[in-house]
């Protein structure tokens, strides 16, 4: 049996999971939104901060959230929802059988097992990508992935793997499926849903992405902070890491995730900075130029920290470990205004 969704537009973009849902929108709802709107709506922006002695690296520094692809669809009244499946064998005919009744299908997995991103490098265990076909005989799915619009093929074994691995951190065959395509709220509600929820989680108020990423972790117990708190935490802990035997390892990572990762530059904050350039139009009451010129230097900071911490591998000097503890404490300092000064402007709006 094989199959291939021919009508579905794969645009690339700086990042797997907005990508896919701006292309996964459009497929569905006929809604065109910008990889910016996508991050902003989906109240994307966040620091997840995880120490796990049983993860490679033990550190884990990501600017995202981990519910942005649901987080989206209900700040637009979507009815888009994602499931998990601890039923290898299971999670992948039921996945099948959406495709085969012609539904691209969002999945998620860990981009290590992907034979064609290479198949090994680094570890990054909730990639998003989608499903639009797969071949019986060869035992091949095939991908729509961001880096490129071409499709990209991947052995069953692999993309197994990928769904399901055997580390401590895994989204479990996540998938996810439209069961409804209106759109129900207005794009000012919708603008106004995701920066509130944004800054509820930046600021500690909303601690559900705590809370689910824990349950995520399993019987690992990994130990997890969020939002501001998270940046707190990498700060406080970051001169610690020179300790480490396998410290090079943990920078390069951390700074990788900042810049190089799928982030569109910046930890994710240049393309929320774009976010509040187009949420001005809908929300000039909350978002004002102040916000958007805050965001935009937070953003060249992260980058800045980024650089810093690989001229820290390449000069192991406790000037260099310095200059980047204060760069984090000044990321920290910069981070808590914005998301109090937005607090304080959406309590005139809600």
């Amino acid at each position: 049996m094989k199959t291939l969704i021919q009508n579905y537009q794969n645009t690339p973009g700086e990042h797997c999971g907005s990508t896919a849902m701006m292309n996964l929108i459009a497929h569905y709802c006929g809604l065109e939104l910008s990889e910016a709107e996508v991050i902003g709506l989906g109240s994307a922006t966040d620091f997840i901060y995880i120490k796990n002695e049983q993860n490679e690296p033990r550190i884990l520094t990501l600017g995202r959230s981990k519910t942005m692809e649901i987080d989206l669809t209900q700040a637009l009244g979507i009815d888009y929802r994602e499931t998990p499946d601890f039923d290898n064998a299971h999670a992948w005919e039921v996945v099948k059988q959406e495709v085969l009744a012609g539904r691209p299908t969002m999945l998620s997995g860990d981009t290590f097992y992907l034979d064609y991103r290479g198949f090994g490098g680094h570890h990054f265990p909730a990639h998003r990508f989608v499903l639009v076909g797969f071949d019986d005989e060869r035992r091949k799915a095939i991908i729509a992935d961001r880096i490129d619009s071409t499709l990209e093929e991947s052995a069953y074994d692999a993309l197994a793997a990928s769904r399901n691995p055997p580390t401590p951190i895994s989204t479990y065959n996540l998938w996810g499926k439209f069961h409804g395509t209106d759109v129900k709220r207005t794009m000012r509600e919708a603008y106004l849903f995701a920066i509130n929820r944004t800054v509820q989680r930046m600021l500690g108020i909303d601690k559900s992405p705590e809370r689910l990423l824990k349950a995520f972790t399993g019987k690992y117990q990994a130990e997890i902070v969020t939002g501001i708190a998270g940046i707190r935490a990498f700060h406080e802990d970051f001169l610690s890491w020179k300790t480490d035997e396998d410290w090079k390892k943990t920078v390069k990572y951390t700074s990788d995730c900042f810049e190089r990762y799928g982030t569109g530059g910046g930890n994710f904050r240049k393309m929320y900075a774009n976010f509040l350039e187009k949420a001005q139009q809908h929300t000039p009451e909350v978002v004002d130029q102040q916000s958007i010129l805050m965001t935009q230097n937070i953003a060249k900071q992260w980058t800045v920290l980024s650089e810093q911490l690989i001229q820290l591998i390449k000069e192991n000097s406790d000037h260099n470990w310095k200059r980047c503890h204060d760069q984090i404490g000044s990321i920290l300092l910069q981070e808590t205004t914005l998301y109090q000064h937005l607090e304080q402007r959406l309590k005139h709006a809600l």
